[in-house]
């Protein structure tokens, strides 16, 4: 097991995945720890990477589609929680880091 975090950006979201900016490549197949930060409130899920892509013009940008892993029932400090809760509009500010 290797243990790396990193600071990604959040392109868009749902309660079943999520599609994240990052500045490293994360290989398809990768399975990780994903939490989220909205407002005050920290949110964690088990993902796993299901779709990569670099971005052309973009010095070291990557699209990375990650789905949440169901190992578990959502809870309140899940994002599948968290989505079905705000889904409306998440507070301005959002960012997550991979684990």
């Amino acid at each position: 097991m290797l243990t790396c975090e990193f600071r990604v950006r959040i392109v868009n979201i749902s309660a079943s995945g999520c599609l994240i900016e990052s500045q490293r490549r994360i290989a398809v197949g990768t399975v990780g720890l994903l939490r989220v930060r909205w407002g005050t409130q920290e949110y964690g899920d088990g993902i796993t990477v299901v779709r990569h892509m670099a971005i052309e013009g973009a010095s070291g940008v990557h699209h990375v589609g990650m789905r949440f892993l169901w190992t578990t029932l959502p809870h309140p400090r899940s994002i599948r929680h968290a989505v079905a809760r705000y889904v409306a509009l998440p507070p301005a500010g959002s960012a997550g880091r991979v684990m």
